[in-house]
């Protein structure tokens, strides 16, 4: 038997591993410092299509939060316009698809993040709010509807307290029906003014109502 001394024997050489693919970029593609006149980018976007492609995605991952500030700027323009004016009923048209489209570029461009959902509950308290400073004096609606959208803000109000107690921040948990009843306000609100009918603001009442009371729940049990 021949002996093999272990100084003999060559270790097995490895190749070295490639991590690319766990960041998303593929192992034949150009690396950001071998490109010339090119901005690094380092977020490592997974998009099949070179590095200009990829620096070209990572911008458009910035238009659902550029479209949710522009909302946000479009909600305090209304406070200038009158409320009988072409052009708040243009802003307040332009804010509402707004709220639809940004979200729906952070879903398919997959960059949705805390810090959007955050912007976009900012935008929409916003535009609320200034809807309410402009529309409010106009809307004749009856006193105990009033009491009940006051109990709603203060189920909302209660809500965010609870948030703050339990996990140190605000929360806007985006369900359903919280989605329902802002696209039932959104409507509903020109509706009431046009048809001089309580009928669609009775009816936006009740689905804020679950819906507050499904958030305070959701953000008690810890279930966002």
């Amino acid at each position: 038997m021949s002996v093999i001394l272990h100084s003999q024997c060559k270790p097995r050489r490895h190749p070295p591993a490639d991590y690319s693919a766990l960041l998303g970029v593929h192992p034949l593609r150009r690396r950001p410092q071998e490109h010339p006149g090119s901005t690094p980018c380092h977020c490592f976007c997974r998009v099949p299509s070179g590095f200009r492609g990829r620096e070209f995605y990572c911008q458009m991952k910035h238009i659902p939060n550029f479209i949710t500030v522009l909302r946000f700027l479009g909600a305090l323009g209304l406070l200038f316009f009158d409320v009988g004016s072409v052009a708040f009923w243009v802003i307040y048209l332009t804010c509402g698809l707004s709220d639809m489209v940004d979200g729906f570029l952070a879903r398919k461009l997959h960059c949705e993040s805390k810090t959007g959902a955050l912007l976009d509950s900012l935008a929409d308290l916003a535009f609320v709010v200034c809807c309410c400073i402009k529309l409010i004096p106009v809307l004749a609606l009856p006193h105990w509807l009033w009491f009940w959208g006051a109990v709603i803000v203060a189920i909302k109000v209660i809500n965010q307290i609870s948030a703050i107690v339990m996990y140190k921040r605000f929360l806007f948990p985006h369900t359903i029906a919280n989605k329902a009843a802002g696209l039932l306000l959104f409507v509903g609100v020109p509706l009431t003014l046009f048809l001089e009918s309580v009928v669609p603001m009775v009816i936006i009442a009740v689905v804020a109502s679950f819906a507050a009371v499904q958030e305070g729940h959701f953000i008690r049990t810890r279930s966002v």
